[in-house]
């Protein structure tokens, strides 16, 4: 039974004694250090910290690792500064990985288990926290929900950005469809690297060191590159996301150097976790410890900084004590990891090996190579646990070995099958014994840094915004310990992910189908949905969208029946009952169209489709004074669309009201300047007016826009009576 000990004393606490006296002695020593360079005595001012994280970024698709995402920008900081050859993440998702990194403390320590549910403890020592000790500024600028302020990952900086109201674009026609989803719960990295920028430029005190946090997103499902990208890697638009993210830190740094300030900013380029397509039966990560989604990139570049590739098991624990190192300042006492760089140093000057900041091959892969020491790290996955009550899975790495410990346990030899294709477990069991035995000796190990990271559940809105990123499940507020799911029968992720993946393919193609229906393609938008419904008969949205496009197609009765059944669940989707409305009317079932119709009405007053159609219905009964607001609304539901201003205008000339009708008609030509239906009329509307002026001038528009048009001779024959 694993259990969250909170009995010790909180690292924060610690910290207002001696610990925390040591991090302030180190800041005024950096601070005098500073004054007395300035005094003429050659001591350079202490260095800034650029801390880059790739969100869900393979190592192996990036060109410094030989991958085919090329990003020149990290090649140079790669041929300038250290390559980690073989760097674990400690957990396969956002929130608790980069509070890993932030801490240096193991997610067995730092206790955040999932994306709902869980915020990192005020009792944390963060990097941020300890480089503000020192006498940094310091600034995090985000990209994702997981990231909000509320999830305490921001504790430390003095800047935090996690403002993420600005309109996301989408440049693939399939992602149109949820564009309006992902406002809100992420951004695009252009749009937060500017945002770094101009705190870089305008608003820092720059008399003091920075350290800048930048997290980017991109990489992230949906996979949706700039269309250039997309035009290089038009097999891979994921590849294509990952190189993106080049663009972004160039900028970043351009803005550094712009001030100066780059030859003395240590640049470090981290990822959080990798990501899986179809290795293993796992899509995206969270499910499993394999190494597509635990092997993550770290390239090191600045003051201090060698240049060498590193061997042997780095790890994201590491990589504060190894900022901290290079930036003079000691490591506080909660923090797990071991500063790396003393270890690389020195095992450049054993192997003779040159340290000169210069480029050698792309991404430095002709470079010194040192091998690090060996140290073990402690994986974890409890996402699906809390998603969908599957047994997590936890894990140990020592060397070349992993040990996975889940309903059926894993062993495996990375130096001879790095892909994770022959499972040892039976085969080598004095290995096997021991991995386990390390394992438990971790867990069960008493620390005065275990923190409580439980908290409420988010609200139900950013719940909703994590799930429309794929984050679901949350812990239950009672289940304070957690059982092992092997000891309870909880089944193994291995055999649950197949279904799973059905799911989310399910989900895939519902979202392409959608988007073919707003693209105008229903025979498409038909096929995906029920491409959808094969992989998950019960999946509702599928249904919803198999209505719509069989509606959209004229085949009335299958659409009638379809809308009906999903209604039933579906009973507040406006849209769906202005679709059913629609459908009855070209039944001939206008009283139900009318019940429909009002119905989408008394869920949103102002769906703009719905008040049109009702307007419509109005109109052909003869009823035009009452169809007059369903327009107006409509019309407001959105100001340019031209087919419903001319039903508008239309409207108001059957009801003589010309000067409404004209201001209606000349709205239309502002957005389209040659529209015939509105010259026409508009025509019509200043003769009825006695605007002889308007009436010829807009005539003679109209014939001289279109000349072969069918009513262009008659209207020539008016002009000549004018």
């Amino acid at each position: 039974m694993l259990r969250i000990d909170t009995s010790l004393p909180s690292p924060r606490r610690r910290l207002t004694g001696a610990p925390r006296l040591l991090l302030t002695l180190a800041g005024l020593a950096i601070g005098a250090a500073a004054l007395i360079g300035s005094a003429g005595c050659g001591k350079k001012s202490p260095p800034n910290v650029v801390l880059v994280i790739l969100d869900t970024t393979r190592a192996d698709v990036m060109s410094p690792y030989g991958g085919r995402a090329v990003m020149p920008t990290v090649d140079e900081l790669a041929g300038r500064g250290v390559v980690f050859e073989s760097v674990t993440a400690h957990n396969p998702f956002t929130l608790g990985s980069i509070a890993t990194i932030l801490t240096s403390l193991g997610p067995d320590l730092h206790g955040i288990k999932g994306h709902s549910g869980f915020a990192l403890s005020p009792d944390a020592v963060t990097l941020a926290e300890v480089l503000a000790e020192a006498g940094y500024e310091s600034a995090g600028f985000v990209s994702a929900v997981p990231l909000r302020a509320d999830t305490g990952i921001g504790q430390g900086y003095g800047h935090f950005d996690d403002d993420l109201s600005g309109t996301y674009p989408v440049y693939q026609a399939q992602f149109q469809a949820v564009q309006s989803g992902l406002q809100g719960i992420q951004r695009r990295g252009a749009e937060t690297s500017r945002a770094a920028i101009a705190w870089l430029e305008e608003t820092r005190d720059k008399s003091k060191p920075f350290f800048v946090t930048l997290h980017l997103y991109d990489p992230h499902e949906p996979y949706d590159p700039v269309p250039k990208l997309l035009e290089m890697y038009p097999d891979n638009p994921y590849v294509a996301e990952v190189a993106s993210t080049d663009v972004m830190i160039r900028e970043l740094l351009s803005a550094v150097r712009e001030q100066g300030q780059l030859e003395n900013t240590i640049i470090s380029i981290v990822a959080d976790h990798g990501e899986a397509f179809q290795e293993h039966d796992e899509v995206g990560h969270g499910v499993f410890l394999y190494e597509t989604t635990m092997r993550v990139p770290w390239i090191l570049n600045g003051p201090g900084v060698p240049h060498c590739r590193a061997e042997g098991l780095a790890r994201l624990v590491d990589v504060g004590p190894t900022l901290l190192s290079l930036c003079g300042v000691p490591a506080p006492p909660s923090f797990e990891g071991v500063d790396l760089m003393a270890e690389i140093t020195a095992g450049l000057k054993d192997a003779g090996g040159d340290t000169n900041l210069k480029t050698v091959g792309q991404g430095g892969e002709n470079a010194t190579r040192v091998r690090l020491g060996d140290r073990p790290a402690y994986l974890e996955t409890y996402y699906m646990r809390f998603a969908h009550r599957w047994s997590e899975e936890i894990g140990w790495r020592d060397g070349s070995w992993k040990y996975v410990k889940a309903p059926r346990s894993e062993l495996y030899d990375l130096s001879v099958d790095p892909g994770e294709t022959r499972n040892l477990v039976g085969q080598a069991p004095d290995q096997e014994a021991r991995m386990e035995r390390a394992l438990q000796l971790h867990l069960a190990r008493e620390s005065a840094y275990r923190l409580d990271a439980r908290v409420d559940a988010p609200d139900a809105a950013t719940l909703e915004r994590l799930a429309s990123l794929g984050y679901v499940g949350s812990p239950t507020s009672d289940d304070r310990t957690l059982a092992p799911g092997w000891e309870i029968g909880l089944p193994d992720p291995k055999d649950a992910v197949k279904d799973w993946n059905h799911l989310q393919q399910a989900q895939a193609a519902v979202r392409i189908s959608l988007s073919s229906l707003q693209t105008g393609d229903p025979a498409k938008a038909l096929e995906w949905a029920e491409r959808a419904l094969s992989l998950d008969p019960e999946k509702i949205e599928a249904h919803a969208a198999r209505a719509r496009a069989l509606s959209a197609l004229g085949r009335l009765p299958e659409a009638s029946a379809e809308l009906q059944a999903v209604l039933h669940t579906l009973e507040d989707d406006a849209d769906l009952w202005q679709t059913y409305g629609v459908t009855q009317d070209q039944l001939g079932n206008t009283a139900e169209a009318e019940r429909a119709y009002e119905r989408a009405l008394a869920i949103d007053p102002q769906h703009g489709r719905a008040n049109f159609f009702r307007g419509l219905q109005l109109v052909r009964a003869g009823r035009l004074r009452e169809a007059l607001p369903f327009y107006q609304l409509a019309v407001l539901a959105d100001t340019n669309n031209i087919p419903t201003l001319m039903e508008l205008a239309r409207v108001y000339f059957q009801l003589d009201e010309f000067m409404n009708a004209r201001r209606v008609l000349e709205q239309i030509l502002v957005v389209d300047d040659q529209n015939p239906e509105a010259l026409l009329m508009l025509g019509q509307v200043c003769q009825r007016m006695g605007d002889n002026a308007s009436t010829k001038a807009v005539l003679e528009a109209f014939v001289r826009m279109h000349p072969t048009h069918p009513s262009t001779e008659r209207i020539k024959n008016i002009l000549a009576g004018l």
